[in-house]
């Protein structure tokens, strides 16, 4: 199976290199993509000084996580790519793990993804928790459902399991359902276009599947949370309801009036772990996520720094 792996940058300068090692380190990636968001570090210098052999693709502005996939992943189809292997650049793959996950949509031909386990990077002293082995979603209620999430990984998960969900951290998808189903929704922007395209996957029959000892080892968000993650806040409050409306078949009020309350109840919690001027700031970007909702904006929002 022709395999190319598609990488979406945004100021990962300081930790793009593991992540594109490990996949340079997989023999059944045949070839690497790297999408650069515009990014404003040297992330495409470092890319492209130290993997020559990576395609380094920079296409001068930031149109979002969905849109950098796009391109990636139109650029590994148009090389002859089988299947797409999406990974976040502050990720990285287990050495063995492109072999499991390979092999999973060799042995079955009906099978569309083949997603890893993904677990925190565990420094020195600290302890590796699971983040990913498969889920459901509720987009009426805007909620993701992933069992055992943060809880310790002791290694106690193994062989497959049947996933409604994927997180757009990484899975192996077949160009043939890329084919089938389209591109991901690229005015998410940032967010939710995961369990977007999730669900796109699910309601055209595709199987998903969690090869559990595959594993990709994951930071999370180390770009978007820069500066209190406003960046963050905003855009998973918009898309949020978003879903809630068009995938979950909510109206606009009762998206909203599902969302305040929770907003009510999480204040206390990150005024106590942030401090008030921190929760304020983040409660804000929320609300500001929700009058965008209201505005029907989509894609790129101005003055976040994204």
């Amino acid at each position: 199976m022709k395999i190319h792996a598609v990488v979406v940058t945004w100021n990962a300068e300081d930790f793009i290199a593991e992540c594109v090692a490990s996949l340079l380190a997989e023999p059944e990636i045949e070839a690497v993509i790297v999408v650069d968001n515009d990014s404003s570090d040297a992330t495409a210098t470092a890319v492209s000084e130290e993997f020559p052999e990576v395609r380094l693709i920079e296409p001068g502005k930031n149109g979002g996580f969905s849109v950098g996939c796009n391109i990636g992943i139109s650029a590994a189809i148009a090389s002859g790519a089988e299947a797409i292997f999406l990974l976040n650049p502050d990720a990285s793959v287990v050495p063995g793990s492109m072999a499991l996950l390979a092999r999973a949509l060799e042995d079955d031909p009906g099978l569309g993804v083949a997603a890893p386990k993904i677990v925190s990077r565990g420094g020195a002293g600290s302890e590796t928790k699971l983040q990913f082995i498969g889920g459901s979603v509720d987009p009426a209620k805007g909620l993701i459902y992933l069992p055992e999430w943060g809880e310790p990984d002791l290694g106690q998960h193994h062989g497959t399991a049947l996933t409604a969900v994927l997180s757009g951290c990484s899975f192996l998808i077949r160009s043939s359902v890329i084919e089938q189903v389209g591109l991901m929704d690229e005015t998410y922007f940032l967010y939710w276009e995961d369990t977007e395209y999730s669900l796109r996957l699910a309601a055209a029959g595709v199987p998903m599947q969690v090869v559990l000892d595959a594993v990709v080892e994951h930071d999370g968000s180390r770009s978007t949370r820069v500066g209190g993650g406003l960046i963050y806040r905003y855009y998973m409050e918009r898309n949020r309801l978003r879903l809630m409306v068009e995938r979950g078949g909510r109206s606009s009020f009762g998206a909203i009036m599902t969302m305040l309350p929770r907003y009510v109840r999480e204040f206390p919690h990150f005024a106590k772990m942030l401090g008030m001027a921190s929760a304020w700031s983040l409660t804000k970007a929320r609300i500001r996520g929700l009058l965008a909702f209201l505005r029907h904006e989509s894609g790129r929002a101005e003055g976040l720094g994204s």
